[in-house]
């Protein structure tokens, strides 16, 4: 079987990995199959082709749960899984409590030159954000503008097994 039979919207890959999506193929077709995605922003991004992955019609039976604490991108990707087949949008962190909880994110700033990816960024922790694995990484921005473009966010929390009992339709 080839890549590109495989799946014709991921870029080409090697035997091992034409290996692993047969065997993904076979599972996805004899077994009830739950696909999560948290932080989906709003489903179609350009950093991340596990939503056209999953609009494709060989996964209509999975049943797609899309993680989005964010009201504002939770209410755009709300839209844009309106005819995705079993898919549903949760508005909702995931966290250690069910109850809201703060988010810390990237806020637009013209002012600072920044890359797009920016935008993307939320955690439940705000020191995150100055670490040097998201915002700080690639160096040559302090840690005063970083500060000036945080903006703390309520946002409804669900522990993992709330979400899972709540959302998935058949035990895992």
């Amino acid at each position: 079987m080839s890549c590109s039979s495989i799946s014709a919207s991921i870029a080409p890959c090697n035997a091992t990995q034409i290996h692993w999506r047969s065997i993904a193929s076979h599972a996805l077709r004899s077994h009830p199959s739950v696909a999560i995605i948290i932080g989906a922003n709003t489903g179609s991004v350009s950093t991340d082709p596990s939503f056209r992955w999953l609009a494709a019609s060989r996964f209509h039976g999975v049943q797609k749960v899309f993680v989005e604490p964010i009201a504002s991108l939770h209410r755009l990707l709300e839209s844009n899984i309106a005819h995705m087949a079993n898919a549903t949008a949760v508005n909702a962190a995931v966290t250690s409590a069910t109850r809201p909880v703060d988010m810390y994110c990237m806020s637009e700033d013209e002012t600072i030159k920044a890359p797009a990816w920016w935008s993307q960024i939320c955690s439940l922790s705000r020191d995150r954000l100055f670490s040097d694995y998201d915002v700080a990484r690639g160096g040559g921005v302090d840690k005063a503008s970083i500060a000036a473009r945080i903006r703390t966010t309520r946002v409804p929390g669900l522990t993992i097994d709330d979400l899972l009992r709540k959302y998935v339709h058949s035990p895992l």
